[in-house]
């Protein structure tokens, strides 16, 4: 899965850092990826965010359970967010519009809750909310900061990634793909480091 591929990188990537501002986008329910690595990397500084609140106040009460301190934002994207970050990172929703049938199945298109179909949706390219990302991120990431995104070549290809990252101005320094998890036909989960291209 892609939190999988995003949490063996960073776990990795961490290694080489201390004392550093880290934000998570789009932690969900649990903040499973900032939970997990601040236990690992106590001195980083980890803060996560959510657009729906519901989902901020369960990663609160979870990281409590699990006795660790982040800074959680109820915040639509940067629209909450006023610091700047050393690492910005996020496995956004990235699945475009016609998957809603494969994914969902026909039988449930009804009762699923739109709630949990758009923490996936990407609109119809797939590419709506990563390219608002882009867009916004350099805001507030710190001039040598990077920017890593999670994201399933399945849904949208690496070669549409990466001409998306540089029309935004991204340098590409690395990727990440676990090659046990990719299926017969060569689709995985893969994980870009970027930063600012100028």
């Amino acid at each position: 899965s892609t939190i999988l591929s995003l949490f063996f990188f960073l776990k990795k990537f961490f290694q080489n850092f201390s004392n550093i501002k880290v934000l998570e986008l789009g932690c969900g329910p649990y903040a499973t990826l900032s939970i997990s690595l601040k236990k690992q990397f106590n001195s980083i500084h980890f803060s996560a965010s959510d657009v729906i609140e519901s989902k901020v106040k369960s990663a609160i009460l979870t990281s409590k359970i699990n006795n660790v301190k982040i800074n959680f934002i109820i915040s639509d994207l940067f629209n909450n967010i006023d610091s700047k970050f050393d690492v910005i990172f996020m496995n956004p929703p990235y699945v475009p519009t016609k998957f809603q049938k494969q994914i969902i199945g026909e039988k449930n298109l009804n009762s699923f809750k739109k709630e949990e179909w758009n923490s996936g949706h990407g609109n119809k390219d797939g590419l709506f909310i990563v390219k608002r990302f882009l867009d916004e991120a350099l805001l507030n990431l710190d001039k040598n900061g990077f920017i890593i995104l999670g994201i399933n070549n399945y849904f949208v290809s690496d070669n549409k990634l990466r001409r998306l990252f540089k029309q935004k101005g991204y340098k590409i320094i690395n990727t990440y793909k676990k090659i046990s998890e990719c299926t017969p036909n060569g689709h995985f989960s893969q994980v870009y480091l970027l930063n600012n291209l100028y």
